[in-house]
């Protein structure tokens, strides 16, 4: 029998694999979380 922690192991790194393709998600929206503070310290660099 496995022990406790391999099963854990194991149901994190099916958890990691099947969390893979929904990173791009909060990633889509950092993207135009930064785009704002760019453009905010752009029109600061110009004054």
């Amino acid at each position: 029998m496995k022990s406790p922690v391999a099963i854990l192991l194991m149901a994190f790194a099916l958890q990691a694999c099947s969390a893979a393709p929904k990173p791009p998600e909060p990633t889509g929206q950092w993207v135009p979380v930064n785009q704002p503070l760019a453009q905010q310290s752009g029109h600061t660099e110009p004054k």
